[in-house]
């Protein structure tokens, strides 16, 4: 049986993808959650949170870095470099 605090957790994670569309929560390592290239993530850019493509993952000592491909408004796409803490689970 699943506690309120997981059943929480779980709401909040259909309804943030049912507004952005799917993106992956990561995976715990045992020290910090972790993405890997080719998955859809939600982060924060100036600001924002925004959707994005994860192109390449260099994981780090104490820090990893994201380099994700974003949608610019008004047509085209760009990468930008994301710290692991700018990152969402949702």
């Amino acid at each position: 049986m699943r506690s309120p605090h997981d059943r929480e957790a779980a709401a909040a994670v259909a309804g943030m993808q049912e507004i952005y569309g799917f993106t992956n929560p990561g995976v715990w390592d045992g020290e910090r959650r972790r993405w890997g290239e080719d998955e859809p993530v939600l982060f924060y850019h100036q600001g924002q949170v925004t959707r994005g493509h994860v192109m390449r993952a260099k994981y780090g000592e104490e820090r990893d870095t994201y380099y994700v491909r974003k949608h610019i408004e008004g047509g085209g796409t760009e990468v930008v470099e994301v710290l692991d803490r700018a990152m969402l689970i949702y």
